[in-house]
C-alpha cells in the first residue's frame, strides 16, 4: 500500500496522520447546530525507530476539535507505554 504525504507529522516522523471527511447525509431542512453532516476521520500511524509501522488506528469524532483531543490521547498512550517499566 502506498500513501501520499501525511496531513499531520507529529514528533518528527514518529506519528503520521491522514485526514478525511465523510458526508453522512444531505437534507433539505434548516441546519441543526447539534448535528454535523460531515464527520472528520484521521488514520494515525506510529513508526518505530527502524521506520516500521508500530501501530495504526482510525480515529473519528463528530467535531474536529474533539478529534484532535482523541489524537493527543492516542499519542499519550504510546508515550505512557514506552515509559512503563513493566
Amino acid at each position: 500500500m502506498t500513501l501520499g504525504n501525511p496531513d499531520r507529522r507529529i514528533k518528527g516522523d514518529t506519528f503520521f496522520g491522514y485526514f478525511w471527511t465523510e458526508t453522512t447525509a444531505v437534507v433539505a431542512v434548516p441546519y441543526v447546530p447539534d448535528r454535523d453532516i460531515v464527520r472528520p476521520h484521521i488514520l494515525m500511524i506510529e513508526f518505530d525507530l527502524d521506520g516500521k509501522v508500530k501501530r495504526m488506528q482510525e480515529l473519528t469524532h463528530e467535531r474536529v476539535g474533539l478529534l484532535n483531543r482523541e489524537v493527543e490521547k492516542w499519542i499519550e498512550g504510546s508515550e505512557r507505554s514506552q515509559n512503563d517499566p513493566s
